[in-house]
């Protein structure tokens, strides 16, 4: 994709041996240069020059619900819809092979520009300039209780609450659709501008000038007992760069949503 574009690879424990030998020696050594295409293992590469894509990844969970685990693909630098305004890669299990396949060869190597639009698999771009959205990403688990699991995306240097206050992105799986077609197109492409103005997922932003919140996010597992996986997002420079933690229940959302009086 270009210098700094970025590279993350999908190594299948059953290829882990495979991977070992692809460079001639079984030392448990292995070159991730020669993984795509071992096995049903993948290499995924940023398609632009700077994009960075691979700076966060993390397991989605299952988000279709076909039993299959997916993946999330940070892209700090990816400049789709503005520059560094980041981009987000969601990559279902069912839909690596075609994805695979896009670019007319099988071989294990997967160009992230080619993955929206691919069966049901998403690209998030971010809002504005520099928000760097996809700096960290998490599965956020079952918020909704609904039996698929959620997906938090963080932008650290998006501006929301103010210059750097930073911004993080709840999207629940069953409102994917929904929010592709927001934009009038349905195409595998989601702007995370839209999420705050679409009934059901959420857009948290940080409370203040520079707390850089949304640099890191995971979910927080069920922590109230409801039976709904709650989040947690971290705000690296928050209350003179001491730092805060938010945790955020999933039975609270709603009224933290109202708390502004909107």
């Amino acid at each position: 994709g270009g210098s700094d574009s970025g590279e993350a690879y999908l190594i299948l424990a059953a290829d882990l041996a495979a991977a070992d030998a692809a460079d001639g020696a079984t030392d448990g050594n292995i070159n991730l240069g020669l993984v795509g295409g071992v096995g049903l293992s993948y290499q995924f590469t940023g398609d632009a020059a700077n994009d960075r894509a691979g700076y966060s990844v993390s397991s989605a969970g299952d988000v279709d619900g076909d039993g299959l685990d997916d993946l999330l693909i940070g892209v700090r630098g990816g400049s789709d819809s503005h520059l560094s305004a980041g981009e987000t890669y969601l990559i279902l299990a069912a839909d690596l092979a075609a994805a695979d396949a896009a670019d007319g060869t099988t071989d294990g190597m997967i160009d992230l520009g080619r993955v929206g639009g691919t069966g049901n698999s998403y690209q998030f771009n971010g809002d504005l300039p520099h928000d760097g959205a996809g700096f960290s990403v998490s599965s956020a688990g079952d918020v909704d209780g609904d039996g698929l699991d959620d997906l938090i995306i963080g932008a650290r240097f998006a501006d929301g609450g103010g210059y750097g206050s930073g911004e993080t992105y709840l999207i629940f799986a069953n409102d994917l659709a929904g929010l592709d077609a927001a934009d009038g197109t349905t195409d595998g492409v989601i702007d995370l501008g839209r999420v705050g103005s679409v009934d059901g997922p959420y857009q948290f932003t940080g409370g203040a000038i520079n707390d850089w919140s949304g640099w890191s996010v995971s979910s927080a597992g069920d922590v109230d007992g409801d039976g709904r996986d709650d989040l947690i997002i971290g705000a690296l420079r928050a209350d003179g760069f001491s730092g805060e933690a938010y945790l955020i229940l999933a039975a609270d959302l709603a009224a933290a949503d109202a708390a502004d009086g909107t």
